[in-house]
């Protein structure tokens, strides 16, 4: 049986705020040097952790493939897809499961988190 596709929609004004933090924060994240960046497959674990909120099946597909180039076992993959960490490093789970709150709340995390 296949799963059905349901779009997680965001209203207009969420989506310019979510942009313009992304604007925002873009300088930020290119001055920083290289040895401080997260690793691919650190990467590829946060945006599949938020794609599995957003059940977007088209960022699954392309964050999969990304994930496959660089090394992540399929079985992971499939985990964290589903929202389990359980592959994932001890040092990266705190910044995954914060991933995946932040796409929860639409990018308005509360304090305490």
């Amino acid at each position: 049986m296949s799963k059905k596709f349901m779009k997680r929609l965001c209203k207009t004004k969420d989506f310019y705020r979510l942009l313009q933090d992304l604007i925002s924060s873009a300088g930020a994240t290119r001055r920083l040097p290289k040895e401080e960046r997260i690793s691919k497959l650190f990467q590829e674990r946060i945006m599949m952790a938020v794609t599995e909120v957003n059940g977007c099946r088209y960022c699954s597909f392309f964050h999969t493939r990304v994930a496959l180039q660089a090394g992540m076992a399929k079985s992971e993959i499939q985990r964290v897809l589903e929202g389990d960490f359980e592959d994932a490093p001890q040092d990266q789970l705190a910044a995954l499961y914060f991933a995946q709150y932040y796409a929860e709340t639409a990018g308005i995390p509360n304090d305490e988190a």
